[in-house]
């Protein structure tokens, strides 16, 4: 009873800490559903951006597509910025890791949202 009792207690107390995200986890290569674009996280300073690695219009090579996106640890997202470079334009961007190789980056701008899926490639 006594080792039943240890096991679950174990389990309780390490259960929850084993799907936490680390900050850093979004650092990498990240490709889009269709694999029309990779993107690079890297870290800048206290934030992190991406940098267009792969695009079907070469001239976004090399472009931010996200910046100053932040870790929040109240609920394990990233906040940052998106950039849709054609328009010069920027959106608020929501980036959640699903899991270690899986990630969605969610924006909205008034009563329109889009949600696009990110797997890890490095």
């Amino acid at each position: 009873m006594k080792t039943t009792f240890a096991m679950f207690l174990t389990l309780f107390l390490t259960f929850p800490f084993s799907f936490s995200i680390e900050p850093d986890s979004i650092i990498g290569k990240w490709e889009n559903s269709d694999q029309s674009r990779v993107l690079e996280f890297v870290k800048s300073g206290n934030s992190y951006e991406a940098r267009i690695l792969e695009a079907k219009d070469s001239d976004l090579i090399g472009q931010n597509q996200l910046t100053d996106i932040i870790f929040s640890k109240e609920n394990e997202k990233y906040e940052g910025v998106l950039h849709i470079i054609q328009r010069n334009r920027t959106i608020p961007a929501i980036l959640t890791l699903l899991d270690s190789n899986n990630m969605e980056i969610e924006v909205s701008k008034g009563p329109f949202s889009k949600k696009e899926k990110w797997v890890k490639i490095q």
